[in-house]
């Protein structure tokens, strides 16, 4: 047995004021897109009078945001029912209109008085036109930082309502410089942005399945199926098992017998039937094939005999909890483990081994036919875009490869990742998706062409009022201009002082309720 051996917040001073905002529009594309999305808005007063500001928060994110051009400006509305009162345009790039987390200062001299107002924000797209491929992710998003991420697919199905969603496995939850993240599966949108305010499948979610295990490799690749539901490899050990949850990452259950079947038992890596048969061990990758009674899944396994081997499972229509023997479709000895594997129409099988230089293609009968040349390197992850005849490798250097179905020559795509990409994926568009561990980010870049970035723009829940200067007489010596107490805004003095009038001003000054 192979034991597993590696394992922007802004400010700027602008005129203007608002409330906190949190009903979200904009574009989205189905694939890979540079859509941007507004988020996150806050305010900080909701009623100004003369000579007070307040302050304006939100973040720029999506793949749109992330490219230089991607902002054209951001444009800030007052509105008054759907007829706008005032605009703030910040241009594109400048303090206000960054990816990330914007802060502004809003004065209410800027203003019209009156209101309520309704607030929106919203973020113009630009365009970007890409020679080759250029990154659309940041580094500093939190939602591209994962503690030790160690896999990922996406949805690359034709009409799926889910097509270019993310799936990303974190195999060891911690703190990161922007977030702390737990062990299971995080869902992202086309557009980078989280599709769920939570991770899934995390170890709450699968309950009486047993708890991830303690191990970077539990959970550990992802996988999604024809259907678009998705499998979660566990090729943990003491915990190694399959399991399987909806294109929302919720309903989880195990795939394969777990712990085990009935009559069956389990030691600390291999799981058996009540014959004794071994079933599946550490299973580092699954894929779906076939509908209806034709159903087959392909496993690459670590400790299921003879080791470092492929097998398929007949499954049919069945869903849930399957104690099936596998049939081999090849193995090697004196090789690592073979922890991931892709596979063409015509049934070829393509392997990387967490072994130096161990790349192989085998037919669809388990025959090698070809041996990718030396990078002297070892090979984590990989995946296959069939139209573009591209295969995309991971290497342990932090880099990617690319090659194609014929094997025969190898090139570094992307370098300097890290010194550990985990797994490598590609989507309908040709954007390239890779995961490092000891980098800790999710990174994406987006292939050569001209993209149009769609706005992203978000209404808020709460209003902005601005009290008017008061009248003349009111020499109340409280505010800058006159008298104005409590949140409403409520204004006291009628063009002269009355005793009324003095002791809400005593009350205010002792840091008293208004009125007795």
């Amino acid at each position: 047995m192979n034991v597993w051996k590696r394992h922007c917040a802004n400010r700027c001073a602008i005129p203007l004021a608002v409330g906190a905002l949190l009903l979200f529009t904009g574009s989205m594309a189905f694939a890979g897109s540079f859509a941007i999305k507004v988020s996150n808005l806050t305010l900080g007063l909701t009623v100004l009078y003369p000579g007070q500001s307040t302050t304006l928060s939100y973040t720029l994110a999506g793949a749109g945001a992330n490219v230089a051009g991607g902002i054209a400006n951001v444009k800030i509305d007052f509105l008054s029912g759907s007829t706008s009162v005032k605009t703030l345009t910040i241009p594109g790039g400048s303090i206000g209109a960054t990816p990330g987390a914007n802060t502004v200062t809003l004065n209410a001299a800027d203003i019209p008085a009156g209101g309520p107002y309704a607030i929106r924000v919203t973020a113009t797209g630009g365009s970007v036109t890409a020679t080759g491929y250029i990154p659309v992710s940041n580094p500093n998003d939190p939602n591209m930082q994962f503690n030790s991420p160690r896999g990922i697919d996406i949805n690359r199905i034709t009409g799926s309502p889910n097509k270019g969603r993310i799936y990303v496995t974190e195999g060891a939850g911690g703190s990161l410089a922007n977030r702390t993240t737990v062990d299971g599966v995080y869902i992202l949108n086309p557009d980078l942005t989280p599709a769920f305010a939570t991770p899934k499948v995390t170890s709450a979610d699968i309950g009486a399945l047993g708890p991830w295990a303690a191990s970077a490799n539990s959970p550990f690749r992802p996988s999604v199926t024809p259907d678009g539901s998705i499998l979660i490899t566990d090729a943990s050990d003491p915990h190694c098992a399959l399991f399987a949850a909806d294109a929302n990452g919720d309903n989880p259950k195990a795939f394969f017998a777990y712990p085990y079947p009935v009559g069956g038992s389990r030691d600390n890596n291999l799981v058996y039937d009540s014959l004794n048969t071994p079933l599946y061990g550490s299973v580092s990758n699954a894929i779906v094939e076939g509908t209806g009674t034709s159903r087959v899944v392909y496993t690459s396994d670590e400790d299921l005999a003879p080791g470092n081997s492929l097998h398929k499972y007949a499954i049919g229509t069945g869903t849930q909890d399957l104690a099936i023997v596998p049939t081999g479709v090849t193995s090697f000895s004196g090789v690592n483990w073979y922890e991931d594997f892709a596979r063409d129409s015509a049934g070829n099988f393509y392997l990387v081994s967490d072994a130096t230089d161990d790349a192989n293609k085998l037919d669809a009968n388990g025959n090698l036919v070809a041996t990718l040349p030396s990078t002297g390197t070892l090979y984590m992850g990989i995946c296959i875009d069939e139209a573009r005849d591209m295969i995309l490798i991971g290497g342990e250097n932090g880099t990617v490869y690319q090659t194609n179905k014929a094997f025969t020559t190898v090139t570094p795509l992307f370098t300097g990742l890290g010194s550990l990409v985990r797994d490598v994926a590609i989507d309908p568009e040709g954007w390239v998706y890779a995961v490092d561990s000891t980098d800790a980010t999710l990174h994406v870049w987006a292939p050569a062409g001209t993209y149009a970035i769609p706005n992203g723009a978000a209404d808020g829940s709460q209003t902005l009022t601005i009290v008017a200067s008061p009248v003349p007489g009111d020499v109340s010596p409280i505010g800058p201009t006159g008298l104005f107490v409590g949140p409403n805004g409520k204004r006291y003095g009628d063009a002269k002082v009355t005793v009324q009038d003095a002791v809400e001003v005593l009350r205010i000054a002792a840091g008293l309720e208004m009125g007795p």
